[in-house]
């Protein structure tokens, strides 16, 4: 028994695919002014906000912070991971150490240079690690 194609089987009995409609052309779009006649046109711009914006630290500004630390429970757990989220604020401060500590050329105990979001979290904690005494 041979195989026929729907396309066939539909043509022999008399169905046929209903002719697909044709889209309707789209009008033409309307022209744009000119860069020069759309600038010429527009009112001035608002006048500056007199109070000046909050001023971010430069690359050779540094944060200090004071962070409390004791001495943790004899023989407690100790974990070497921590899976961390973020929230915004705490994401957009961990950006700025990161580029700080780039461009500083800043490395880890271990000479890795600090390169990524993690690193710059193991560079605080090397510090830390090196005040106390570890």
């Amino acid at each position: 028994m041979t195989t026929k194609t729907k396309e066939k089987r539909r043509a022999e009995s008399g169905k046929r695919k209903a002719p697909k409609p044709k889209p309707e052309p789209v009008a033409a779009m309307p022209q744009l002014p000119a860069l020069e006649d759309a600038t010429a046109a527009s009112p001035d711009p608002p006048p500056a906000d007199p109070t000046p914006p909050a001023v971010k630290p430069g690359p050779s500004e540094a944060a200090t912070i004071t962070i409390p630390v004791t001495d943790p429970v004899p023989g407690g757990y100790r974990t070497n991971h921590a899976d961390v989220q973020f929230d915004t604020r705490q994401s957009e401060a961990l950006h700025h150490v990161l580029a700080g500590l780039d461009a500083a050329g800043e490395r880890l105990d271990n000479g890795r240079r600090v390169h990524h979001k993690v690193d710059a979290v193991k560079w605080v904690f090397d510090k830390i690690a090196d005040q106390l005494g570890l």
